[in-house]
């Protein structure tokens, strides 16, 4: 059984907050939780993590043993309740998958004008391939074209399942992303902000900071990041500076770690780290929608070079007709 969406996950994330900061017994905001649900399997999902619970386990053990629910939203629910902060953690987890669905809503929604273009700009090359081969009276490949054209984004999505499935594939695969030009800026920020999140959340927690960095490297959902962990871990074994572990990856800017070396010197980590979660999450929608213009630009620029290809054969092939 696939495990609940993003938007069940808020959902919940949501009304823990609201009920338990109300004051109410994790037990009774269980069984609200479950008459309400808005699922089925989110429904199966609480009622046997109420049965659980009456049994002696924490929430976030009785949502761990399904494996139906993402990692970091159980280990954050379980740094919660051994911190006593169980109704905070929930409420910033819920606007960490808000933050999330809303880059994700953004960029889909101006992601969308590009992808109409591309359609559209297949048909155009394939109809100007058409007509170059009826003025110049041979076989016409307008049918070559729009099979390339249109197999080349499922190819794409392939090739990279096929690569982030192979051993180390996926780190190798983002490595290369953080590097390319608006796409890497972008995918960097989106990890940046998502590491603040996380990381604020388990230092607040009470958290060791190795362990509190290797979760949230692994919670920014970017591979290259993840795969740092081992780093950070001897850096802060070395040195005791968080700074130090951050910069031993190679991944964070300088501005980032000057930020947090202050921080670590004024004793306001959590300030600061609130403020870079914010401040990345912010940036994060900027450059998404940079690279979404960047993408509509693109499609725009391969029709106009088609289109001038086009003009200047059927000019040639004009000329040819009348001499």
């Amino acid at each position: 059984m696939p495990g609940p969406s993003r938007t069940q996950l808020i959902w919940m994330a949501q009304t823990l907050h609201t009920m338990l900061d109300a004051g109410v017994p994790i037990g009774r905001v269980l069984d609200v939780m479950t008459r309400q649900a808005p699922t089925a399997g989110v429904r199966h999902a609480l009622t046997l993590a109420r049965g659980r619970i009456d049994q002696g386990a924490t929430l976030a053990e009785a949502l761990g043993e399904q494996r139906r629910f993402p990692p970091l939203f159980v280990g954050l629910l379980d740094a919660g309740e051994r911190s006593g902060t169980l109704e905070r953690t929930a409420g910033e987890l819920a606007r960490y998958y808000e933050f999330r669905q809303r880059l994700w809503s953004r960029f889909r929604a101006q992601i969308t004008p590009p992808v109409v273009q591309y359609v559209v700009a297949v048909a155009v090359i394939g109809l100007a391939t058409h007509i170059l081969a009826m003025l110049a009276d041979r076989p016409s490949r307008a049918g070559w074209w729009l099979l390339v054209g249109y197999g080349l984004p499922p190819v794409l999505v392939l090739a990279y399942r096929l690569a982030a499935g192979a051993l180390g594939g996926l780190r190798l695969v983002h490595e290369v992303v953080l590097h390319v030009p608006v796409v890497g800026r972008a995918a960097r920020a989106v990890a940046l902000a998502r590491f603040s999140f996380v990381f604020l959340l388990l230092y607040e927690a009470a958290f060791p900071v190795v362990e509190a960095l290797r979760r949230a490297l692994e919670g920014t959902g970017n591979a290259a990041f993840a795969a740092r962990s081992g780093r950070t871990k001897r850096a802060i074994e070395d040195s005791g500076s968080l700074t130090s572990a951050l910069r031993a990856t190679g991944l964070f800017p300088e501005d980032y770690l000057q930020i947090t070396a202050v921080a670590e010197e004024s004793g306001k980590l959590s300030e600061r780290f609130a403020w870079l979660a914010s401040h990345y999450a912010e940036r994060a929608e900027r450059t998404m929608h940079a690279l979404a213009v960047a993408a509509g630009w693109a499609v725009w620029s391969v029709v106009a070079a088609i289109i001038i290809v086009f003009i200047f054969r059927f000019f040639c092939q004009y000329v040819r007709m009348l001499g």
